[in-house]
């Protein structure tokens, strides 16, 4: 199966939360084929460079690149995330588009998402980490 792991689920793994050995054994299991969107690396380079420091976001954003294919946005993929966007914003008004650029991967990918984040209870494929 075709996995994104969304960026709460990788800051997770990556800092050992409570929830790192589920998201370890989702990206162990050879079943699961997990594809990074490049949006992510961005959003993993934020946050980590401002929580933790820039050797700490460096050394991330190489382990992902690293181990892991990380797939480009396409115009296409572009215009399906602000259609996306603009559908969803009328049910939740603070979803971003970072996260429905990664929706937009998911779909087109046909991969289920892994996160902690609750916005994504509005993509059919999602598992949301503790909820």
């Amino acid at each position: 199966m075709n996995v994104v792991i969304d960026t709460s689920a990788w800051i997770e793994y990556l800092s050992g939360g409570g929830y790192a050995d589920e998201i370890e054994s989702i990206i162990q299991d050879p079943d699961n084929t997990v594809l990074v969107p490049a949006i992510v690396l961005a959003e993993i380079r934020s946050v980590v460079e401002r929580k933790v420091g820039r050797d700490d976001a460096e050394s991330a954003v190489a382990y992902i690149r690293e181990n892991f294919p990380v797939v480009e946005l396409t115009e296409d993929l572009a215009v399906r995330a602000g259609e996306l966007h603009a559908k969803l914003r009328q049910k939740q008004k603070d979803i971003s588009l970072a996260d429905c650029i990664i929706m937009a991967h998911a779909e087109q990918l046909r991969a289920r998402v892994v996160t902690l984040d609750r916005h994504f209870r509005l993509w059919k494929d999602s598992v949301i980490l503790g909820d």
